[in-house]
C-alpha cells in the first residue's frame, strides 16, 4: 500500500512538472511574438529641439524665422525649431559665442564686423557657420521728393536715420558712408519712427539695407512723394574695395511703381546663421528641406525669394560642413576660403 502511494505522488509530481515546463514553452509563448511581430508602435523618437534667434518681433526677419521653422518642423521631423524673440540680428553673435542659440538670423555686414570687429561689435566673434541666404539686402537711402538733396556727397553733415542702433543696417550704413567718404549726422531709431522723422523733416533722409520692396517704404511712400539717392559707378567701386561682401545692387520699377528708372545701390545679403556644434546630418537635412520648399517659406514676403542656393558664395564666413555637403551636391563650388 506505501508502496502504491508512493508511485501515485511520484506520478502526480512529474505531470504537475510536465504542465509548469509547459506554461514556458516556445507554443504558448507564440501570442506574445505574434504581437511583437505585428508591430506594437514603438515610442516616438524624442525630438531634438532646436533654437533660432528670429530678432524683434513684428520684423520682416523674425516673420521670415517663423515662416521657415514651421516648413522644417513639417519636413524634417527629428527637429523642432523654436523661433525666439531677440534684441535683433547683431545680438545673435554674441548668442551664438556662449551657446545661447542653435540658428539665428544675420547679415552680411554683421558677419564682416562680427569676424573683423568694429562698428557695434567690441569684440569679434567666431562661433558660427554660415547656413544660407535669406535674401538680398540692398541699400534705400531716400529723401523728400522736394528735397535739395541730389547725390551721397549732399549728405555730409546731415541728420540720416539708418534704423535702431546696433542694427544690421546701422552698421552696414556706417560702413558704406565711409568708404565713400560721406560723414552725416547718424539718427537711431526704429523703422516707423524714422518715417514718421523724414514726413516731419526732423531728420534729412533715410538710410536702410533691406529686401525691395521695403514694406515702410511702400507705407510712406502711398502718402508722401520720395525719392531714392542713388549711387555712382565711383561710389560702388570704392565700397566694393573697401568691403569684400558688397556687390552691385538695382532697385527698379518692379519694386516702387513711383521709380522712373532703376537706381543703382549696393547690395550685400540678409543670412541664416548656425552654430557650428550643430550636428552635420542634422544641418544637412535642414538645408535639404529649406531649398526644396524654399517657394513654400518665402511666399508671403514679397522682399524674399530673391536668392538661390547658389548665392550661398557670396556670403561672408565659413559654411557649416552639413550645409556645404548640400550645395556640393547640387553642383554649387563653396570656395576654399568658405571651407
Amino acid at each position: 500500500m506505501k508502496k502504491f502511494k508512493f508511485i501515485a505522488v511520484t506520478v502526480a509530481l512529474i505531470i504537475f512538472a510536465a504542465l509548469f515546463s509547459g506554461c514556458g514553452s516556445s507554443k504558448d509563448a507564440k501570442p506574445a511574438d505574434t504581437a511583437a511581430k505585428a508591430g506594437a508602435a514603438a515610442p516616438p523618437a524624442k525630438k531634438i529641439q532646436l533654437r533660432v534667434g528670429g530678432s524683434t518681433t513684428g520684423t520682416w526677419i523674425y516673420g521670415f524665422s517663423a515662416a521657415w521653422a514651421e516648413v522644417i518642423n513639417q519636413k524634417v521631423p527629428e527637429v523642432s525649431l523654436v523661433v525666439q524673440a531677440t534684441a535683433g540680428s547683431s545680438s545673435h553673435y554674441a548668442m551664438l559665442q556662449r551657446d545661447e542659440l542653435d540658428f539665428g538670423t544675420g547679415s552680411t555686414s554683421s558677419e564682416y564686423a562680427a569676424i573683423n570687429g568694429g562698428f557695434n561689435f567690441k569684440e569679434k566673434f567666431t562661433n558660427f557657420a554660415v547656413l544660407m541666404p535669406v535674401t538680398t539686402s540692398v541699400g534705400h537711402i531716400f529723401v523728400l521728393a522736394d528735397s535739395p538733396i541730389q547725390k551721397q556727397e549732399d549728405l555730409d553733415g546731415k541728420k540720416v536715420a539708418i534704423g535702431a542702433r546696433g542694427s544690421p543696417t546701422s552698421v552696414v550704413a556706417e560702413m558704406t558712408f565711409e568708404a565713400i567718404g560721406v560723414k552725416p549726422k547718424y539718427v537711431t531709431s526704429t523703422v516707423e519712427e524714422m518715417m514718421e522723422m523724414l514726413r516731419d523733416k526732423r531728420v534729412d533722409a533715410g538710410a536702410y539695407y533691406v529686401g525691395s520692396p521695403f514694406s515702410q517704404m511702400l507705407d510712406l511712400s502711398s502718402s508722401t512723394p520720395i525719392r531714392l539717392i542713388p549711387f555712382t559707378d565711383a561710389h560702388l567701386e570704392k565700397a566694393k574695395a573697401k568691403i569684400p561682401f558688397f556687390a552691385n545692387g538695382t532697385i527698379t520699377e518692379k519694386d516702387y511703381n513711383w521709380l522712373k528708372a532703376p537706381v543703382p545701390t549696393l547690395k550685400g545679403y540678409q543670412t541664416m546663421i548656425v552654430n557650428p556644434k550643430v550636428p552635420e546630418d542634422i544641418v544637412y537635412k535642414i538645408s535639404k528641406a529649406t531649398w526644396e520648399n524654399y517657394d513654400a517659406i518665402v511666399k508671403s514676403v514679397p522682399a524674399f525669394g530673391k536668392v538661390t542656393a547658389n548665392d550661398v558664395v557670396n556670403l561672408y564666413g565659413k559654411v557649416h560642413p552639413g550645409a556645404a555637403k548640400y550645395y556640393q551636391e547640387k553642383g554649387v563650388k563653396i570656395p576654399d576660403s568658405m571651407k
